[in-house]
C-alpha cells in the first residue's frame, strides 16, 4: 500500500521535471575585449526575423565573472532551430555604434560562426539546433 503513493509521487516529479517547455541553452561566449558595457543576445528563429532584425528574444547579461576574455551565459529556447547574435554593447546603447556611420565600433558575434570580411551571413550559416537536452553554442566575438 505504501508503494502506491510513492510510486506516484515519483511519476509526478518526472513529469514535472522532463515536460519543460524550455531547455537550457549554454553560450560559450570569447574573444570579449573590454569590460564595459553588457552583453546583448538576440535570438532568431528563421532568415525573415534576421533581415528585419527582430528578434523572438533579448537577453541582457553583464560582464561579471569574465575570465580571460570568455563568459559563460545560459538562456531557455523551446526544441527547434535557433541562429543567435551577440553585440558587445560597450557604451549600453542597446544598439551597435558605428564610426562614420559604416563601420562598427562594437564586437559582434554569431552562434557557431566566425564572419568572414564585413558580409552580413545568412540564418543558415550561423543556426543551431536545440534538443530535449538543451544545447552548447560556441560564439567568437569579433571586433573590425
Amino acid at each position: 500500500m505504501l508503494l502506491r503513493p510513492i510510486f506516484f509521487i515519483v511519476l509526478c516529479s518526472y513529469t514535472l521535471f522532463t515536460s519543460s517547455e524550455s531547455n537550457k541553452v549554454t553560450l560559450n561566449i570569447s574573444g570579449i575585449e573590454t569590460e564595459d558595457g553588457h552583453l546583448q543576445v538576440a535570438v532568431f528563429e528563421n532568415q525573415s526575423q534576421f533581415d528585419d532584425e527582430k528578434a523572438v528574444k533579448v537577453v541582457y547579461f553583464n560582464k561579471n565573472g569574465m575570465v580571460n576574455g570568455t563568459k559563460t551565459v545560459l538562456i531557455s529556447l523551446k526544441p527547434g532551430t535557433y541562429a543567435v547574435t551577440v553585440l558587445d554593447d560597450e557604451d549600453d546603447s542597446k544598439d551597435m555604434t558605428y564610426r562614420l556611420g559604416v563601420y562598427p565600433l562594437e564586437g559582434v558575434g554569431f552562434s557557431e560562426y566566425v564572419l568572414q570580411g564585413m558580409s552580413r551571413p545568412d540564418f543558415t550559416d550561423f543556426d543551431f539546433t536545440v534538443k530535449q537536452t538543451g544545447a552548447v553554442v560556441q560564439v567568437k566575438m569579433q571586433y573590425f
